[in-house]
């Protein structure tokens, strides 16, 4: 009984707290409208600037690269070293490859439809584990947002894409015996067909990317004006004032947005090395508004999120960690 009244309180305090924050942002959107409008434009900036133009066409010829052969061939080739490294079955060496080549939510979308054609015990552990490290920021994301944007080289934004796949293969090691299965699974077929990328005709993947933009647009935009607004009201209530308000911006963006938080960046007044450990960090979690996306994805699978959240914290402190010595031994 008391458990049950503990539970309905914090629900009624989650609940208020919602509504309570959705009345902040209202009366601030009526009180400011100017500051309102000027923060809307610069998210709307930050997608036609940055995400549109290199994501969108990536998601198209990215999608028709995993529809190819070579693909599967690369696939059946990394078969054995999926089994060796995680434990997994060769249809995730795919869905790491795609969450990789094409970034989120497509690792996360790739495992549940190899889950969704194979819904065993077996694989449901396999998909858990895979959910741990398959979904990484984009190529082209990283180069652009953090490499170009931020460092104005590519060629930094080629190393930190290299730590991140580092860091998510050690992570995918890391949860392979933290949530070890007690079967073999190296010894499933690969079925690439659950995979679903060789039905779709180029109009329907057009008509994909085109979604896939729109959303991943919306999702930037709704946290960019969330974060803007809040940062506008500790700065009028001098709350940050004390800590330093500057870096805690790109830090509290980037727990909720990936590109905003790394987008940030660009204006911090900070040295090359802090701001490289920052995008490692940001990179590595990924933002809240990533989070969702996937939990979205997954809403009707029951598949544990416990190894996703666990892989993503694991993730950011190898992510970190290697860009440090990364650091130390002057590879940037």
């Amino acid at each position: 009984m008391k458990a049950l009244k503990t539970l309905k309180t914090l629900k009624f305090a989650k609940d208020a707290l919602f509504s309570l924050c959705a009345l902040v942002f209202i009366v601030y959107i009526i009180a400011y409208p100017q500051e309102t409008a000027q923060i809307v434009w610069d998210g709307l900036a930050l997608c036609y600037r940055v995400i549109i133009p290199v994501i969108f066409p990536f998601l198209i010829f990215a999608r028709l690269f995993t529809r190819s052969v070579l693909f599967r061939v690369i696939g059946r080739i990394l078969n054995k070293p999926a089994g060796l490294l995680f434990n997994l079955s060769g249809e995730y060496v795919n869905a790491f490859v795609i969450g990789a080549v094409i970034g989120f939510p497509a690792g996360a979308k790739a495992v549940s439809e190899i889950y969704v054609a194979n819904p065993s015990p077996q694989n449901k552990n396999q998909a858990e584990r895979a959910l741990a490290f398959c979904n990484n920021c984009s190529i082209s994301f990283v180069v652009s947002a953090a490499g170009i944007a931020v460092f104005g080289s590519a060629r930094i934004g080629f190393i930190l894409f290299a730590l991140q796949m580092i860091a998510a293969t050690i992570t995918g090691i890391i949860t392979r015996f933290m949530f070890k299965s007690h079967t073999n699974n190296t010894d499933t077929p690969l079925n690439a067909a659950s995979v679903n990328t060789n039905d779709q005709t180029i109009t329907d993947i057009i008509s994909d990317a085109v979604t896939a933009i729109l959303n991943i647009c919306g999702t930037v935009l709704f946290f960019y004006i969330m974060i803007s607004i809040v940062s506008d009201i500790s700065s009028m209530l001098s709350i940050l004032s004390a800590y330093g308000t500057d870096i805690l911006y790109p830090i509290i963006a980037g727990i909720f947005e990936v590109s905003s938080g790394v987008y940030s960046l660009t204006a911090l007044d900070l040295s090359m090395h802090h701001k490289l450990l920052l995008s490692a960090a940001i990179l590595g979690w990924s933002g809240f508004s990533v989070h969702f996306q996937i939990m979205y994805i997954l809403k009707d699978l029951k598949l544990s999120l416990r190894p996703y959240f666990t892989g993503k914290i694991i993730h950011v402190i190898i992510y970190t960690i290697i860009t440090m010595i990364a650091i130390i031994t002057m590879v940037f």
